[in-house]
């Protein structure tokens, strides 16, 4: 894409001041939430097991040097942001269409940090910068986490001491 067709793409309302929507730069291949790997030898945890982000994106080779990264926010129930970062993408190999495929496969570790209710919803934004200029494919992809990921957060968290101090009290072992 020569540099006057990147400027005649629209630029996205989005925190990124300067980003182009470009899906003809870069997009998403694919993308999914998975479950935690296991580890040969691991003992099995009480606590929920934390999930991974799996993105996979195409981007249009245009340059040698390039950059290709995800900024992830983990949201609560509130809609509002708990926890930001930002994860770079790996080159993984050539793709059709003159583009390369890259790559990022990341635990999504809820901060202790945030109490403002468990994590409820991951959201991340796709981008690609290559000559100076930053693109996006302009997508707000949205994932719903599991509910035991929620909880765990909760724990973490500390919002989930009273659901666990009623299931003492409720308990008929209690004080054994």
């Amino acid at each position: 894409m020569t540099p006057a067709a990147a400027q005649q793409a629209v630029p996205i309302d989005h925190p990124r001041l300067g980003a182009v929507a470009s899906p003809e730069m870069i997009n998403t291949f694919e993308d999914a939430i998975l479950p935690e790997k296991s580890k040969a030898g691991a003992r099995h945890s009480a606590s929920a097991p934390t999930p991974r982000l799996l993105v996979k994106a195409w981007v249009n080779n245009v340059a040698y040097e390039k950059k290709v990264w995800v900024e992830v926010d983990l949201v609560g129930s509130s809609g509002k942001p708990l926890q930001s970062s930002k994860l770079p993408l790996g080159y993984a190999e050539a793709a059709g269409g003159s583009g390369d495929f890259f790559l990022v496969e990341a635990p999504v570790h809820p901060g202790s940090p945030a109490r403002r209710g468990p994590v409820q919803l991951l959201e991340y934004r796709l981008y690609y910068e290559v000559g100076g200029q930053v693109f996006t494919d302009g997508v707000p992809h949205r994932h719903q986490l599991p509910a035991k990921t929620a909880d765990k957060t909760a724990a973490k968290n500390g919002t989930a001491h009273v659901a666990q101090a009623k299931a003492r009290r409720a308990s008929p072992s209690r004080g054994r």
